[in-house]
């Protein structure tokens, strides 16, 4: 079967196709589809960019530009990206004409659509209509007298509609053509302008986007953004996570857009799901960020279904699982006692385990809370040497932290005991604890024989008595 297929079929049977079935079968496709099937290879991209008629017809459809001529433009192409780019700029402007102001070549480049591209423009001021369709009030006048003889007047008091501005541009200019050609003449001009503003505005509207997504997945808030305090259950006021982030930026995520963070949002979902230790909730958080940034260039490509997501993630959690069952091998009070979730997570050895999976990582680890937990064992059976010794010095045994120390010979031995401590931790080895023990004994040895001389002093004193 697969000979045949190779003998009759070529590998890339699109590419093979001729220039006439292609351009039949990429009509029927979206804008954003044919960019994406113009990054397959040359010819494909050279056949979606370069065909008047496909991106003609698709201002009309997305745009309401019905246009006849591309003027001084290289394409409809490049018109359409125009076209894209002034619509967002106007969606992330203050758009009602009765309050907000916007650039004249804004209304330019809304001039070329047959309908009002917002619900604040369906009627104008008189002086805002003569400047967006470049009319004079003898033009008005002559539209004016040229529709009172078919219908009533439609001329506002102090109004025109988009449609009447249009009516009387094309009435004026005698064609639709030439209509378009001094239409297009102005928005040539203002093509810098358009590039400038567009960036944040695109900008802005995926903030709102993804405002409006956080809002609708609350649950989700720990994976969705970091939390503030003081911020209540406003999602909006909180700063997004990376796969957030990426989205408002632009920089990964371009392409599907929100579907991606809805299948991000799946995969959390079923991730948690399909979690066997309830305890372990609190960890999905982190073990979806991981995901993310490792497959974070793939979505700048394309679009990632939750099942990928999942398949990257059980490598992740199993280690949570090997950490997790570690923790509680001896018990779930012993866990709580010495293996305790947030001081064993807070170790920089546990990030490093779960993101490479490097089994060096994980016995640092286990070295590191399995010999504090040996040293905390002995001192709760040797309470009577805590009497002996310097605060610090049981600090650094149980691992918390120290206080300042004011006599410069026990700062020094307690310094000394803090790296014979350091070193046991990450060897785990009997020579390291027993010189620990040695170091204690000197320090007790060096109390009492302090406090034994004290003592002579003092039967010295009563004995003089």
């Amino acid at each position: 079967m697969a000979s045949f297929y190779s003998d009759y079929f070529p590998k890339d049977l699109l590419s093979s196709l001729s220039a006439e079935v292609l351009y039949i079968i990429l009509s029927y496709l979206p804008a954003k589809s044919l960019l994406n099937v113009s990054e397959c290879n040359r010819r494909l991209r050279d056949l979606c960019q370069n065909c008047n008629s496909l991106w003609k017809h698709l201002c009309k459809i997305d745009f309401d530009a019905d246009l006849t001529v591309k003027g001084s433009f290289p394409s409809f192409y490049i018109l359409y990206q125009l076209l894209y780019k002034s619509r967002i700029i106007l969606e992330d402007t203050d758009y009602s004409t009765f309050s907000g102001y916007l650039p004249d070549w804004l209304y330019y480049w809304s001039a070329l659509s047959t309908k009002p591209p917002l619900p604040g423009f369906r009627n104008l001021p008189a002086g805002r209509t003569k400047k967006t369709w470049g009319l004079t009030e003898e033009d008005l006048t002559n539209y004016q007298l040229q529709s009172s003889k078919s219908r009533e007047i439609v001329r506002l008091e102090r109004y025109y509609s988009w449609t009447d501005g249009l009516e009387a541009a094309l009435c004026k200019h005698q064609s639709r053509q030439r209509f378009h050609e001094v239409a297009l003449k102005r928005c040539m001009r203002s093509q810098k302008q358009i590039h400038k503003t567009f960036p944040k505005a695109s900008r802005n509207q995926r903030k709102r986007a993804f405002n409006k997504f956080q809002n609708e997945h609350r649950s989700l808030k720990n994976i969705l953004s970091k939390q503030k305090e003081g911020s209540g259950e406003f999602l909006s006021y909180q700063s997004p996570h990376k796969i957030g982030q990426d989205y408002i930026e632009g920089s990964y995520l371009h392409k599907s857009g929100i579907k991606q963070l809805e299948s991000y949002i799946e995969f959390a979902k079923q991730l948690e799901q399909g979690l066997d230790i309830a305890e372990l909730t609190k960890d999905i958080p982190e073990c979806v960020l991981l995901v993310y940034e490792k497959l974070s260039p793939t979505a700048h490509q394309r679009f990632i279904q939750a099942e990928e997501f999942l398949d990257v993630a059980k490598e992740y959690l199993e280690r949570v699982k090997r950490v997790w069952r570690w923790q509680n091998e001896n018990g779930t009070e012993v866990r709580k006692t010495f293996r305790d979730c947030p001081v064993v997570k807070a170790h920089p050895s546990y990030s490093a385990y779960i993101q490479t999976g490097n089994e060096s990582h994980f016995k640092t680890l286990k070295l590191n809370f399995e010999g504090l937990e040996k040293l905390k064992t002995w001192l709760d059976e040797n309470q009577w040497i805590i009497k002996l010794l310097d605060s610090n010095f049981i600090s650094i045994l149980r691992g918390a932290p120290l206080q300042k120390s004011n006599n410069e010979v026990t700062a020094q031995a307690i310094q000394a005991l803090r790296k014979m401590v350091k070193l046991f931790l990450k060897t785990g080895r009997r020579v390291d604890f027993d010189r620990i023990l040695k170091r204690l004994a000197e320090s007790a040895r060096r109390f009492l024989h302090i406090h034994l001389e004290y003592v002579e002093s003092l039967e010295r004193t009563l004995s003089r008595d």
